[in-house]
This record gives C-alpha cells, sequence and structure tokens, in this order.
C-alpha cells in the first residue's frame, strides 16, 4: 500500500497544481484582442512556467508583460522583451528589477511603444538572480 502525500510534499504539489492553474487561467485572460496582442507560455524549471504577452494593433507593439511562476520563491528578478529581427542583433526592452522574493507568479511589466516589421519575434526573457531562465516563449508580429 502506498503512502499518502503529506507535509511538505504535499504542499509543494499543491503551490504547483495552483500555478500551472494560474498561468493557463492568466492566458486565457489575455486572450488577443488585435493583430499585434498575443500571448503564450512555455514550460519553465521549478515546476513552472514563462509567460510572455504584448499588446498593440497591427505591426506596433505598444507595451507586454513577462510572468514567472513556480512554487519555490522566485528572487532577484528581472524581465525582458526581446525582438528577434532576421539577421540583426536582438534588441531589449526592459522591465524593473524586483530586490527580494515573491511566491507562485511574478508579473514584470516592459513598456516597448514601437512598430516592428511584419515578422519579427517578441520573446519574453525571465531572469532570476542574474541568470537567463529556461523556457523563452514568442510571438511573431504579423500584419
Amino acid at each position: 500500500m502506498e503512502k499518502p502525500v503529506t507535509g511538505r510534499t504535499a504542499r509543494r504539489l499543491l503551490a504547483a497544481v495552483a500555478g500551472v492553474a494560474a498561468a493557463v487561467a492568466f492566458s486565457l485572460a489575455t486572450a488577443p484582442e488585435a493583430a499585434a496582442s498575443a500571448g503564450g507560455c512555455t514550460v519553465s524549471t521549478g515546476p513552472g512556467y514563462v509567460c510572455v504577452n504584448v499588446d498593440g494593433s497591427g505591426l506596433r507593439v505598444n507595451k507586454g508583460n513577462v510572468v514567472r511562476t513556480k512554487p519555490d520563491g522566485i528572487c532577484n528578478y528581472r524581465a525582458a522583451l526581446v525582438a528577434k529581427y532576421p539577421g540583426k542583433a536582438d534588441t531589449y526592452y526592459w522591465g524593473s528589477y524586483h530586490n527580494g522574493c515573491v511566491y507562485g507568479r511574478a508579473y514584470v511589466d516592459v513598456t516597448v511603444q514601437w512598430t516592428f516589421a511584419n515578422g519579427v519575434r517578441i520573446c519574453g526573457y525571465f531572469y532570476e538572480s542574474g541568470s537567463l531562465q529556461p523556457g523563452q516563449p514568442c510571438i511573431t508580429v504579423q500584419r
């Protein structure tokens, strides 16, 4: 007979499930409203996710955010929306740095205010304590 999951393991499992549910709910709540408004998530460590959301119209991106979910502490973090141009250097649009830890979910808002060429990819990069976290979700700006 298997032992029931209790204590710290149960709390971590519950937190992980809650984090995944929150990421899915957040992604659904920010469904695209215009051609440049979009979002998506990728699996990361923790267990958790990194999600990117952008808001705009046509080829214009006004703002966005990068979201990190995981049950453990998310500490000393910063994020960027990164424009990836074919054959050119990436352009970083940085959000604010957060000193300290949060648990479950961390949001970083980023102002862009730029009109991109058709087909440019915008990716969400999330850094914890200076380390880029696995999972960089991207969207493609299209007319």
